[in-house]
This record gives C-alpha cells, sequence and structure tokens, in this order.
C-alpha cells in the first residue's frame, strides 16, 4: 500500500452457507477522503464493511489495515432496562486507547473530546438521558458520536443517515466531511443520494460483485464558492465533493471501470495533484 491508502480488501470473497455475498472484491480506502459503499439491497454492502472493520473474516482475500478502524452499526434495538446513558454510550469510544487513560494530560484531552462529542451531533441536551429512551434516530447519533471521540483515522459506517430527519442527515454528511477534511479515511455504507454525491468516490457493488467506481477530481478545480482544489488538499478535496452536489461542472466525476493497482486493487485515473 502507498503512504495514502489506509485500508485495502483485495480479491475478497465471503459466504453465509451456500449463499455467496462477495465475489472477488477488492477496494481501497484513501486517507482524507469519503468512500460510498452503494448498490440495491442484498449486494453485499453491510458484509464488506464488516470485512473492512474486522468484524468478519473473508473466506478469500486479503485485508490490509495501517491503523484500528471504528465501527458505526446501523441502530439495533437495546434492553430497555440496560444501566446506561447516552454519556455513558460515548465515552465507550475511548475504551480503546489505553494513551487517552493514562497521563493527566491524555486523560484532559479524553475530557474535552467527550464534552465535544455529543454537541456535535446536536445531543448535547441528552446526554444524560436513558440510552434505551432514545428514539432510533437519536441511538444512531449517539453510536456517531462514540466513533467520533475515538478521533479514529479510518470510520466505517453502516447507513448511518437511515431514519434520521431531513436536518440530522444533513448534519450527518457535515461531519462525514469534516472527518475527512482532518485526514480520516471514512467509508459509508448508504443508499442516500446527497450522501454518495458528498463522497469523493462511490463504490458500487451489484449481488455481491464490485461493478463499477466514480471518482470526484478534484485537482481539476471547483466553483460553487468552493476555494479552488489547487494540489488537492485533504480540505479542498471535502469541500470539493460538496460543491459537486450542486453539478458543478469543475468538480466532475470519472465514471466506469477505473484502472488497478499493481495489487489489483480498483484505482480512479489519479494524478499527482491528488496526493
Amino acid at each position: 500500500m502507498t503512504n495514502t491508502i489506509a485500508l485495502e480488501v483485495t480479491h475478497v470473497d465471503h459466504s453465509f452457507g451456500s449463499h455467496r455475498v462477495l465475489r472477488d472484491v477488492s477496494v481501497e480506502l484513501e486517507f482524507g477522503a469519503v468512500t460510498a459503499i452503494t448498490g440495491p439491497n442484498g449486494a453485499g454492502k453491510s458484509t464488506l464493511l464488516e470485512i473492512l472493520a474486522g468484524v468478519l473474516t473473508p473466506l478469500a482475500g486479503q485485508v490490509t489495515a495501517v491503523r484500528p478502524a471504528a465501527l458505526v452499526v446501523q441502530r439495533t434495538t437495546t434492553p430497555d432496562l440496560l444501566p446506561l446513558t447516552a454519556f455513558d454510550v460515548v465515552s465507550m469510544g475511548t475504551w480503546a486507547s489505553r494513551a487517552l487513560r493514562t497521563s493527566s494530560l491524555r486523560r484532559l484531552e479524553r475530557r474535552r473530546a467527550l464534552s465535544g462529542a455529543l454537541p456535535r451531533v446536536g445531543l448535547a441536551h441528552r446526554a444524560d438521558r436513558s440510552f434505551p429512551a432514545l428514539s432510533g434516530g437519536q441511538r444512531q447519533r449517539v453510536l456517531l458520536a462514540q466513533a467520533i471521540v475515538r478521533n479514529a483515522s479510518i470510520l466505517l459506517l453502516d447507513e448511518p443517515t437511515t431514519g434520521l430527519d431531513a436536518n440530522s442527515r444533513e448534519q450527518t454528511r457535515a461531519i462525514l466531511a469534516e472527518e475527512a477534511a482532518r485526514g480520516a479515511a471514512v467509508a459509508v455504507v448508504t443508499h442516500d443520494t446527497e450522501a454518495i454525491e458528498v463522497a469523493v468516490v462511490t463504490v458500487r457493488l451489484v449481488e455481491g460483485v464490485w461493478v463499477q467506481l466514480d471518482q470526484v477530481h478534484p485537482a481539476r478545480g471547483c466553483t460553487s464558492g468552493a476555494a479552488p482544489a489547487a494540489r488537492g488538499s485533504q480540505a479542498q478535496r471535502a469541500e470539493c465533493a460538496l460543491a459537486a452536489r450542486s453539478s458543478d461542472p469543475a468538480c466532475p466525476r470519472e465514471s466506469g471501470l477505473p484502472r488497478k493497482s499493481r495489487s489489483g486493487v480498483p484505482r480512479g485515473r489519479r494524478s499527482a495533484a491528488w496526493r
């Protein structure tokens, strides 16, 4: 992998019993980019995301990650008597990081991260609310805050806007762009058209087969109020992707089957300016 690639899967196959879910799928996630994983129901999107996260082991193929990933699952049912508040659930995001639990300086950073996570998803007023008592959409946003507080280099989300109202969906899309702008590799399984349009890269699966990759070209510059993406910095790439939502002709997408790297992993037609 190059130093721009955070995580890649190469020639991955997976099955559940006799049902083959993924067939020879290869995908790269880049630092500083939002990748949308799309396709019809049953295409294998969530399975691919769980393989990327290390939750599932593929039956064939290879997964290579430079750092651990934070996974945000689809909202799930929880026991009514689960003795956890929204703040407790967010705090769990820091458990994996020993560094945040050691020195007094790190503990101060942990408190700061925790104090900012719920306000960022619009739930500061629900910090002390029982997690099971929250609505499905609110739980989804709490789980997003849990991932944010980890400050992870790789962020994987499974349909994070499902069940959210329009304002919350827009807020979530903005958070994904902000996480990419700080340098994280972000991958999101989604049917949300606007979330797909914000993505720098779109991977489409059909019946477990990788069939298409679309890629925004911020190196060519963009308008609609976004800063020109000279040399393709991380923040400019995210801004250009946002500008592409307005069908900005200066931020075109390159569609169809892309070239492959030496490892066989699909790549768009990247120029040196992207890096």
